[in-house]
Order: C-alpha cells, then sequence, then structure tokens
C-alpha cells in the first residue's frame, strides 16, 4: 500500500511540475494605443502597439485589409499609417495566440473644388507625376549656377527626379537639396518650370505638397510667372507666389517655422530700386511640415487672387491671401504699377527647393542648419500632383 501511495504521490509531483511548465511564464498581453482613428486621403500617422512585457517585434505579423484604402510600413512595435483612399480598412497585429485590431476610416474626400465659391470649374490640365521621368514636353529642368536673391545652392538636373515617397507609397516629382560641393557652390537642388510649355490665364491651380522641415536654411515654394517672362522680363511679366515656406519671420521657434507662410504677388517696374509688390505672411494652428501632404490652391479670376490651404480637408477654410487685380478700364497706352495690368495673361508654374537667399535672411553657408547631419545633409519636397481647372467662359 505505501509502494502504491508513493507512485501516486510521484504522479502528482510530476503532473504539478508539468503544470507549472506550461504556465511559468505568463501570456503576453498586446494591443494598440488606438483601436479606431480616422484620416483623411494623403494623411500618415503613427500606431504603437503596446505590450505587457519585452517581446521580439520580430515575430509580430502585421496585416491590411484593404490596401487600396491605406498602406502600412512597420518599425520595430510601430506602423507607420498612410490613406490613400475613401473607405475603411483594419490594422491587425499578431503575436502568438495574441491579436490587436485598429480599424482606420479614410473619410469622404470632399468636393476638390472646395467651397461653393470655387464650383464651376473642370480639369483642364494635370501631371500626376506617375512616370519613370519627369515630362519634358511639360516641364524645364533648370541648370543655374548662380541664381538671384542670393541663393547658396546649384540647381542641377541630378536633383530633380521622379519616383516613391516611401512614406506614403505615393508617385511624387522630388527636388532634393543636398549639402555637397558642386562648381563654386556648397549646396545643391532642382528647380522646375513650364515656361513656353504650359500657361493658362486664370482658373483654379491644385498641388499637393509635403514639405521638408525648412528651419533653418531652406525655401520651397510653388509659384508662377508670366509666359511673356522672356519678352519683358521680371517684374514686369508678374510673379504669383502661390506658398513659400522658411521666411526669416518664422525662426523664433521650430514649431513656428513649420506653421509660417507667405503668399504673395510682384508686378510692375522698378522706379528708383523699387517695384510694386504685395507679401502677406500667415502662422497656421497645425504644422504644414508634419510629414503629410497638404493642398494648396490659388483661385484666379478677372477680379481676385486667392490662395487657401487644405481645401480638401477644410472646404470651408478662409482665403490666407487675397488682393484685387481687377483691370483698369480702359487699359492706359503706357504701363503703370496698377497690378490689374499684370494679372490677366497667361502664366506659367514653378516649383524650387532653394537654400539659404533673402528670404531666409540667411546668406551664409555655416549658418544653415536645415541640412545637417541627422538628415544626412539633404532635403526632400515630393510633389504628388500639380492641376489646373479652368470654367467653361
Amino acid at each position: 500500500m505505501k509502494q502504491i501511495t508513493n507512485k501516486i504521490s510521484f504522479l502528482i509531483i510530476v503532473s504539478l511540475t508539468m503544470l507549472m511548465g506550461c504556465t511559468s511564464e505568463p501570456g503576453v498581453s498586446v494591443s494598440f494605443d488606438q483601436t479606431s482613428k480616422s484620416l483623411f486621403k494623403g494623411e500618415t500617422f503613427s500606431l504603437q502597439l503596446q505590450v505587457s512585457q519585452s517581446i521580439n517585434s520580430d515575430e509580430v505579423t502585421w496585416a491590411c485589409s484593404n490596401e487600396s484604402v491605406i498602406s502600412i510600413s512597420v518599425q520595430g512595435l510601430t506602423v507607420y499609417v498612410t490613406a490613400l483612399a475613401d473607405g475603411t480598412a483594419n490594422v491587425t497585429a499578431s503575436y502568438r495566440n495574441q491579436t490587436a485590431i485598429c480599424t482606420i476610416n479614410v473619410n469622404v474626400t470632399p468636393d476638390q473644388n472646395g467651397s461653393g465659391e470655387n464650383d464651376g470649374y473642370s480639369l483642364v490640365w494635370e501631371d500626376l507625376f506617375d512616370a519613370e521621368i519627369l515630362n519634358e514636353e511639360y516641364w524645364n529642368i533648370e541648370v543655374v549656377s548662380h541664381p538671384a536673391n542670393s541663393e547658396l545652392q546649384y540647381y542641377r538636373r541630378e536633383n530633380v527626379s521622379t519616383g516613391t515617397d516611401s512614406s506614403c507609397w505615393r508617385k511624387c516629382l522630388i527636388l532634393t537639396a543636398k549639402k555637397e560641393n558642386y562648381g563654386s557652390r556648397s549646396f545643391t537642388s532642382g528647380r522646375v518650370n513650364t515656361n513656353g510649355k504650359v500657361a493658362y490665364k486664370h482658373g483654379k491651380v491644385d498641388a499637393m505638397i509635403r514639405f521638408p522641415k525648412t528651419y533653418k536654411g531652406l525655401w520651397p515654394a510653388f509659384w508662377m510667372m508670366g509666359n511673356d517672362y522672356s519678352q519683358v522680363g521680371w517684374p514686369r511679366c508678374g510673379e504669383i507666389d502661390i506658398v513659400e515656406m522658411g521666411n526669416s519671420g518664422g525662426f523664433q521657434t521650430v514649431d513656428k517655422s513649420e506653421r509660417f507662410l507667405n503668399g504673395a504677388l510682384h508686378w510692375g517696374y522698378y522706379v528708383d530700386g523699387n517695384y510694386p509688390n504685395y507679401g502677406k505672411s500667415s502662422t497656421y494652428s497645425y504644422s504644414v511640415q508634419d510629414g503629410n501632404y497638404h493642398l494648396f490652391t490659388l483661385l484666379w479670376d478677372e477680379n481676385s487672387v486667392k490662395m487657401y490651404i487644405d481645401l480638401d480637408k477644410y472646404p470651408d477654410a478662409k482665403a490666407y491671401y487675397s488682393m484685387d487685380i481687377t483691370a483698369p478700364d480702359p487699359m492706359p497706352a503706357e504701363p503703370t504699377w496698377d497690378a490689374g495690368e499684370y494679372f490677366h495673361k497667361d502664366f506659367f508654374i514653378l516649383f524650387n527647393l532653394a537654400v539659404g537667399g533673402h528670404f531666409p535672411g540667411i546668406t551664409k553657408i555655416d549658418a544653415i542648419t536645415a541640412l545637417n547631419e541627422e538628415n544626412n545633409y539633404e532635403a526632400k519636397m515630393y510633389i504628388d500632383y500639380v492641376k489646373v481647372y479652368q470654367k467653361a467662359d
């Protein structure tokens, strides 16, 4: 009887040991820091996988339920989610027998025409920058060794490309600024224009742009000039600066520099070293250099020029720049300084990424800190598309 009892005790001990062995490592719980998120098309946000104890991130399996609605990019236990199209999709992270799910709702994008005053436009030209190389039937790639405005870069073809933005998989025009010695310059960058190839009078012009961090020294711009530039020169050709960033007025803090933007018009001719122009700065409530794409819109008709940001997200947004350009009647026989004489003709489109110059107020090489060791001494401006709309009349 004692021998049987000993055997029973041994089996109980072995069984308990086996059970304890199975539960000696408590299960790991996983969850996302958010269970749902609403995005607008083009926005990117980071989703963090939270775990109850340290795990090997390589053992986590990630999945996206609808790759046409969102794209995901994983770094460790963080997944970056980019909204691609209207709809709903789930992001799933699985670790052993645990699963975390976050539902992403990409909001119905408001009418691209924006608010009511923008209605009635039809698309007449666009470039989606989805080809292997830039379409030079539309674009001129500028090569300039010593640009104006005391800028410090050399504009090169090599700094202009088309490709995929790896942060969200959009195909884009990419302008790259680098700190490198070339020619007699210490920086290189890219600039393109449609002069003599694509030009329009009046309408709505949209560009979807992701800006680099500009503090301190970068000067990206989306703008237009009169297509008669080669005949009459500047500023008589007229200039419409739809958006410029990097102005010294926003240098008080890094945060302000990311929210500080400018719109401007230049026109007329020089008298005693001066010419007419009107620029306006705006400090936004949110960053325009947050890693997301932002829509910039020019509304231009026979009476005014107006500029907007993110009408796709906020269709009732107010213009950050507005100016009357009503033409004088009758038109004077000789040019005057009246803005209405200079903005009722064809204008062409430009994109560029300058380094230094009068606008940032930096003309010394060593004062440029925007290109640094942290970003490997280069920065990129991404343009997803540019579109021109006009009314039937």
